[in-house]
């Protein structure tokens, strides 16, 4: 056996594929995917390419060959749709057409805004499996609302056996420098985007993140007056920093008729592309090569069985009761005179006014029992507040001492 050249091409047994550097004999020093070893020199395998093959006039057994091209086939297949994973779920149309789109083009730069029930985190699995598979992504980072930190957490796990550590305001500290020792990091964007602590500081002079993904990214909003939510600001500091090579954006609710708002977010993905001051016609046109959206009345099984039932709708016409009619007609006036009286408060009292009345018209669209609850609890409420100020009253009254003097300005010299 001939002995194995420097920059030679090797394979391990448990380290795997990887590149002679140093030859010392009976061992050799490689880098493997993972950084350097050193190993027996017998436990190496060259990996002889086809053209150093051909040009070496190397033969092979015909069944060592086969493999290695089935295995080469499925790879490029994996690569494309990302249909050999660890996933333990069933798989649907929906999304590996999804996990397709997103692998034919990196970095890749989405906004994936299947409907509610579809299975984002199935889609956000099979794009990230063969990323991180192949070593394209290294650092990732999942920005979720608080509520869904740990389902991210646990379904990667169970399902793709992607793991990741979970962001806590405890564990970020400078002297713990967590974000230069996870790589692979879920955190709640409502944590994040406050920037307490210097937090923002230590997040901003990290290393980039290979993939960036925001799930509700419609919480990513803006609006024509200049106002920018915080977790606007945060991905768009990152992104100016060049800290996001990838970024994925997940919501079922993207645009929500505010088309500055919608705009704002795509900028985040490709600014020269978007930015809410361009011509809409201009966007739109952009538009499809950034944006996937699979509708629930489209989405199949395997077998072209549709997931969700058409929705059957029969039309129907009620007419109020006496006493409905009645009870509209008094909350209607009752309304109109709430909003007359809080039209002649000062701003932070109509506003209070204001909030009652909405609540009231929230309840009267669920029910009149709903109705008569809410007003017996304020009842009791201002009764009692209207009993502690007499009770109050009659006490500065029977005690001239507990009076403010009149330059305070306080009860007593309303009493005088």
């Amino acid at each position: 056996m001939s002995r194995l050249s420097e920059g030679c091409r090797v394979t391990h047994p448990r380290h795997g594929p990887g590149e002679v550097l140093f030859d010392r004999g009976e061992t050799m020093v490689a880098r493997f995917a993972h950084g350097l070893e050193e190993v027996k020199s017998s436990e190496l395998v060259r990996i002889v390419d086809l053209l150093a093959a051909i040009e070496g006039g190397e033969n092979f057994p015909l069944d060592t060959t086969l493999l290695r091209a089935q295995a080469t086939a499925i790879r490029s297949v994996n690569d494309a749709w990302g249909v050999f994973s660890r996933s333990r779920i069933s798989l649907l149309p929906h999304q590996l057409w999804v996990c397709h789109k997103a692998l034919r083009q990196w970095p890749i730069r989405l906004l994936i805004a299947d409907d509610v029930g579809m299975g984002k985190t199935v889609e956000a699995g099979l794009v990230l499996w063969p990323l991180l598979a192949k070593g394209a992504i290294k650092r990732l980072l999942i920005l979720t609302p608080a509520k869904l930190v740990e389902q991210w957490q646990i379904r990667m796990r169970q399902m793709f056996d992607i793991r990741l550590a979970i962001y806590t305001t405890d564990a970020d500290t400078p002297r713990s420098d967590f974000w230069n020792t996870q790589d692979r990091v879920v955190a709640s964007l409502p944590t994040l985007r406050a920037d307490n602590n210097g937090r923002h500081e230590r997040l901003l002079s990290a290393p980039e993140w290979d993939m960036v993904i925001v799930d509700e990214a419609h919480h990513l909003n803006a609006d024509e007056n200049g106002s920018k939510t915080l977790g606007l600001q945060l991905l768009e500091n990152m992104q100016e920093l060049g800290k996001i090579t990838s970024c994925i954006f997940f919501t079922g609710t993207p645009h929500r008729g505010k088309d500055y708002g919608f705009w704002s977010l795509m900028r985040v993905l490709d600014s020269r592309e978007f930015d809410p001051d361009k011509s809409n016609d201009r966007m739109l046109a952009a538009l499809p090569r950034y944006l996937i959206r699979n509708a629930k009345q489209k989405a199949t099984d395997m077998s072209g069985n549709r997931l969700f039932q058409p929705i059957k709708q029969y039309p129907e016409t009620f007419d109020y009761t006496p006493e409905e009619s009645a009870f509209y007609s008094l909350m209607s006036n009752f309304i109109l005179a709430g909003k007359a009286y809080a039209s002649s408060l000062n701003k932070a009292q109509r506003g209070q006014v204001m909030l009652v009345l909405i609540a009231l018209q929230k309840l009267a669209s669920s029910s009149v029992a709903a109705v008569r609850s809410a007003l017996e609890t304020r009842q009791v409420r201002l009764y009692g507040l209207a009993t502690k100020y007499r009770n109050d009253l009659a006490q500065e009254t029977e005690d001239p001492s507990s009076r403010q003097d009149p330059v305070d300005g306080g009860r007593g010299c309303a009493l005088e």
